[in-house]
């Protein structure tokens, strides 16, 4: 993808996710799955059918608790996130795209040291986290 395409993509992305989440949630689907859930008829179904049900009615409730906004939200940052990953993969520099998303979201990300010049470093780091998470 262009580089200055990110944008316009993740716009695209975030329209589609709503689309499809409107589509998902319409309460019409919702009466039919619980119109199929009453019918006397359903023990007649096979386990496939039966387990196609459950996974149609569970799918359609999860979707119906997520709010558009978060689901469009989401489905945006996830195009813009994978972008920025992909740069600092690229560029092997991960801390730079650290910095970067936190002066664009204003947010300190947790991060952890992996590696240090000194070898003893980790044995006195995982001695701290012990330490530490016992007076939590």
């Amino acid at each position: 993808m262009p580089p200055k395409a990110v944008e316009q993509r993740s716009e695209q992305l975030a329209l589609l996710s709503r689309i499809i989440h409107k589509m998902s949630t319409t309460p019409e689907i919702g009466k039919l799955l619980n119109s199929i859930l009453t019918n006397p008829q359903l023990d007649t179904l096979s386990e496939l059918e039966k387990r196609n049900v459950h996974l149609i009615k569970k799918n359609y409730d999860e979707q119906t608790a997520l709010p558009e906004k978060l689901v469009t939200e989401t489905a945006k940052q996830q195009a813009i996130t994978v972008n920025t990953w992909k740069k600092a993969k690229k560029a092997k520099k991960f801390t730079k795209q650290v910095h970067k998303t936190q002066a664009r979201t204003g947010k300190t990300p947790i991060t952890k040291q992996t590696s240090s010049p000194n070898p003893n470093a980790g044995e006195r780091n995982s001695h701290a986290i012990r330490c530490t998470s016992r007076h939590l």
